[in-house]
């Protein structure tokens, strides 16, 4: 474990600041960090809880994307970055620990671009062969896998049944414009380590995309909602995404997304980011 006492402050505060920049439910930034001289804390911050989040699953899904965030980043300096998760009745955070010697991580030049672009996209571009292989590699994980939605019969279905039932409906205007359309599959939707890793997968996809001068659209918080009304009443919206995408080893869709080439690239969200003092404690001298 490294004592970030040793590691400049710029370079801790480069890291934070992807970090804090990471994609999350709303723009709520619900994170504070915490550094501490062997660690750094992210906790929940009680002022900026996620709305209609009673099972935190948006929130931890948004903890991923900072997470993975962090491990990108750091690498570029020659840092590992190791989480751990902390979970009691009063509180819920991730340590991060750090170590030395570690390769930078491939993404590394994209991470700062990295976007959500819901305008719309060309009509006729598709994917080559070598980069839905790609795609299908991406996914390093253990408790959650990529499900890409190859065949055109899937593809249609799976953009009516956003059309018909998305809300609000201005924000999926152009969803049908997309040229692959896939989810993020959980082995269990309700664990707080699925939900991390879905996070971070996404992640891995915003980077992926930039890299091949493309675009991504989440349906990340609508699809959370669907899917605990679907395990508590059977929502039939919630149900016929999860006969579409789901897998027969039972895992289960968490977030779906459209991939493909934007016409306008520089159509991104424009939401304000808090600044990185407001969300950051130095506690190096505490035990």
């Amino acid at each position: 474990m490294l004592d970030l006492k040793s590691v400049d402050k710029d370079v801790i505060r480069q890291i934070i600041q992807a970090s804090a920049d990471a994609a999350n439910a709303g723009n709520r930034q619900p994170w504070q960090f915490d550094i501490y001289a062997d660690h750094i804390n992210i906790s929940l911050h009680p002022d900026r809880n996620i709305e209609n989040d009673n099972k935190l699953r948006k929130t931890w899904i948004s903890f991923g994307c900072a997470i993975q965030n962090m491990i990108i980043c750091a690498s570029q300096f020659g840092l590992e970055a190791h989480y751990k998760i902390n979970i009691s009745d009063a509180d819920m955070n991730v340590v991060m620990t750090f170590a030395k010697n570690v390769t930078p991580h491939p993404f590394c030049a994209m991470l700062k671009n990295t976007c959500v672009n819901r305008g719309e996209y060309e009509h006729d571009y598709k994917l080559s062969g070598a980069q839905v292989d790609e795609l299908e590699s991406l996914s390093p994980f253990k408790e959650v896998k990529l499900q890409l939605l190859t065949e055109l019969a899937q593809q249609e279905q799976f953009k009516d049944i956003i059309a018909d039932n998305a809300n609000p409906k201005e924000l999926f205007k152009y969803f049908s414009t997309g040229s692959l359309y896939g989810a993020i599959l959980a082995d269990d939707a309700f664990s707080e380590i699925s939900l991390i890793e879905t996070g971070r997968l996404f992640t891995l996809l915003r980077c992926w995309v930039v890299k091949h001068d493309l675009a991504i659209q989440p349906v990340g918080c609508y699809m959370t909602g669907i899917f605990d009304l679907h395990h508590e009443d059977k929502h039939p919206i919630a149900q016929m995404i999860a006969d579409l995408l789901s897998d027969k080893n039972d895992f289960e869709p968490v977030m779906a997304f459209r991939i493909g080439k934007p016409i306008d690239p520089l159509k991104k969200s424009e939401r304000a980011r808090l600044p990185l003092e407001e969300i950051t404690d130095w506690r190096m001298d505490e035990d």
